[in-house]
Formats: structure tokens, sequence, C-alpha cells
């Protein structure tokens, strides 16, 4: 038997969230933008998507990894978040 799991977020780039209080308003606009190559105007940008074998990068959040998160708790895989 062949399984195929759910579709899930992985490879997250993360910035923190006073990342705009840093670096000036709109600067997270951007990291965004120069993280989600489009592959049609630039073909370094579609072999950066093949290697991770990709068809696009997408915005994610917190809420998205609700249910893979007690999986890597159980499996001791996460470090306990720190107050910063």
């Amino acid at each position: 038997m062949i399984f195929q799991t759910p579709t899930y977020y992985d490879y997250s780039w993360v910035v923190q969230p006073t990342i705009d209080e840093k670096f000036g308003d709109g600067f997270s606009d951007k990291f965004v933008a120069a993280a989600r190559p489009s592959p049609a105007d630039d073909p370094a940008q579609a072999a950066i998507l093949e290697a991770f074998g990709a068809a696009s990068f997408i915005p994610t959040n917190n809420g998205n990894y609700a249910q893979i998160e007690p999986i890597g708790e159980s499996a001791g895989l996460l470090v306990p978040a720190r107050d910063s």
C-alpha cells in the first residue's frame, strides 16, 4: 500500500513581527515579495522553485501548523518558545 500525506506547509521562512519597526514600514512586505520567486519572469527563479520541488511559495501563519505541532511535541522535536 502506498500512502500520500495530506498537503502541509513546510520550508518556512520566518520574519520577526517587529521587523518593520527595525527596518521601516513595509519592509516585511518587501521581504515576502523578494522571497516569492516568479518563474515566468526569470529562469533563475524557476530553478529555485525546482530545487524545492515547488511550483510556488505562499504566505503562511502559525495556525497552519496546528495539526502537526502536537506530533512535533510528542517526538521531542520542538524547542519551547522563548520570550524575547
